[in-house]
């Protein structure tokens, strides 16, 4: 979006007059920060009220500006080894903050096109944000349901042997 906008999200306590680019990232990243950080937000809602309030059309999917990789480079990359390719959700919601239902949806859905598109068993996963409260027990539990072997995280540490393949730690380089 091109020029200026004003916006008031009454439902997550956020309001900004946004005119220059640096403004309407600061301000976006403002948004997302709390939307991210509270599972009673539904961020569809707030990215649907932003569109509106600024009249822009909300893209619910755009293939070439969601898309990373095309399958048959995912396909490629899946049968050189030295690479490992797993799954990350269907729609990059916090796994934590899903319901039962959304969270079959989310893991199950994602895998299952992963299987179909590459030719074989997923059985790695990488969480959403991967932030210690973005996964919880019963998103490791609905994982090992699903033939899941190992999920990192994104806390930063380090791995001891034998500890858990579920909550794998990284280090972080800038």
């Amino acid at each position: 979006y091109s020029g200026g906008f004003e916006v008031k999200l009454s439902q997550i306590g956020l309001a900004g007059k946004c005119v220059g680019r640096e403004e309407k990232i600061e301000f976006l990243d403002k948004v997302r920060n709390v939307v991210k950080n509270n599972k009673d937000i539904d961020p569809y809602e707030v990215a649907e009220n932003i569109c509106q309030q600024i009249g822009v059309e909300m893209v619910s999917s755009d293939v070439n500006l969601d898309e990373k990789m095309n399958w048959q480079q995912a396909k490629e990359l899946s049968e050189n080894s030295l690479f490992t390719v797993g799954g990350h959700g269907k729609t990059h919601r916090i796994l934590s903050y899903l319901d039962k239902r959304e969270l079959v949806m989310e893991i199950k859905d994602s895998l299952r096109e992963l299987d179909e598109k590459l030719g074989f068993k997923v059985e790695h996963f990488s969480y959403p944000e991967g932030l210690s409260y973005c996964y919880s027990a019963e998103v490791i539990d609905m994982l090992r349901e699903c033939g899941v072997v190992c999920s990192p995280s994104a806390v930063e540490g380090v791995n001891m042997v034998g500890d858990s393949l579920f909550h794998l730690k990284r280090v972080m380089v800038a």
